[in-house]
């Protein structure tokens, strides 16, 4: 079957993929697509490169979040290890529609890189980088980057070119702009807990294994338990209309999908009580930023039978270890319901206790604690 259809083969049947999530044709000529070949080679085993511009190396990215955070846990090391210093510029790999291109947002607040223009050329780089991770000097680039082989195989993330040291608190800025978004938002609402559910995406068995009705009842479930705060669903605004068949459903949860920037939401991601929903890559992010996390985890990701918080895997290899089962947990969708639901309860009661107390998190982003029930 074609990897473009509209459908996909999920446990031996077919299932519809949302039209949203088919990808955009893309605006750009081959002339324009960032070339494979050209010149590009692999890295050398010694890490000697040479720029275009020694002041400022150009690399090109994916187009994700989760995929370009995976490696600027060990940019800046890289910086000074492989680019003498000199700041990077870097360019989100794109062929779509501007409103997917979530990285560019993201790129623009890190620090100690420099946010170039987009990439064109998704299809044929990001096929080269699934091959090799890293491509040096292409025709229109010093090097393109890619970490995500390694760590969806289970790896952790220390291990991908272990010279290099890991920053698992590197700068994400926030903008006067997102702070005053983020306060007047936590003014006005109170306490809220950040949910994200996907009808399918780009990983179909994320709907295959959890069904409309148990999201439902989860969340309700939740707000049993934390009845201070409110249920809010995230996501692109290609997500509103499920996100509006959930709450017809009988959903206890407003809808922000489409309304937020990447730099509101990750403003939001600071303020919550939690995040609970899904793995992708702003939900990555909320760990990052200290947001209690707790992802369900298709067991499409397993790298071993019963692979579980403390084990390595996909589910925890990017995660630093002192915050796994405690700000951040990764719970398997296919679990009984009620299994589920208690270990969102306690992580999200766990996780909260420990940001209130150990890093001395506002009161106002503490709720009292959830029932057992």
């Amino acid at each position: 079957m074609a990897e473009n259809s509209k459908f996909r083969m999920v446990d031996g049947e077919r299932v519809l993929m949302p039209s949203p999530y088919r990808r955009p044709k893309s605006s750009h000529s081959r002339e324009q697509m960032l070339p494979v070949r050209g010149g590009a080679r692999t890295l050398p085993d010694d890490r000697k490169l040479s720029f275009r511009d020694p002041s400022c190396p150009v690399v090109v990215v994916p187009p994700g979040i989760g995929d370009t955070h995976w490696f600027m846990l060990k940019m800046e090391s890289m910086t000074e290890r492989w680019f003498g210093g000199a700041k990077p510029e870097i360019r989100p790999l794109s062929e779509m529609d501007p409103n997917y291109n979530r990285a560019h947002e993201y790129v623009r607040r890190l620090p100690f890189v420099r946010c170039g223009d987009y990439a064109p050329g998704i299809v044929y780089l990001a096929g080269a980088m699934l091959a090799h991770d890293i491509i040096v000097a292409g025709d229109s680039y010093d090097l393109a980057i890619m970490a995500s082989q390694h760590v969806e195989a289970g790896n952790r993330i220390e291990d991908w070119y272990p010279e290099l040291e890991v920053n698992w608190n590197y700068e994400v800025l926030e903008t006067a702009e997102d702070k005053q978004y983020g306060d007047r938002f936590l003014h006005e609402r109170g306490p809220f807990v950040l949910l994200t559910f996907f009808n399918g995406g780009y990983y179909p068995e994320t709907k295959a294994q959890m069904s409309d009705e148990r999201k439902v009842e989860i969340v309700r479930k939740l707000k049993e338990a934390l009845p201070g705060c409110e249920m809010i669903l995230t996501g692109g605004w290609w997500d509103r209309d499920y996100h509006n068949l959930l709450v017809q459903m009988g959903m206890p949860a407003s809808i922000s999908s489409g309304e937020t920037s990447v730099g509101e939401l990750f403003a939001l991601m600071r303020r919550a009580t939690a995040w609970v929903g899904h793995q992708a890559g702003n939900t990555m992010m909320a760990q990052h930023l200290r947001c209690p996390t707790v992802l369900y985890w298709s067991t499409m990701w397993r790298s071993s039978p019963r692979v579980r918080h403390l084990e390595d895997g996909m589910w925890t290899c990017w995660v630093q270890r002192e915050r796994i089962a405690r700000t951040y947990d990764a719970i398997e969708m296919s679990e009984p319901d009620e299994i589920t639901v208690r270990s969102v309860l306690r992580s999200i009661k766990e996780k909260r206790d420990a940001l209130c107390g150990a890093d001395a998190v506002s009161a106002s982003g503490c709720v009292g604690a959830p029932s057992e029930g």
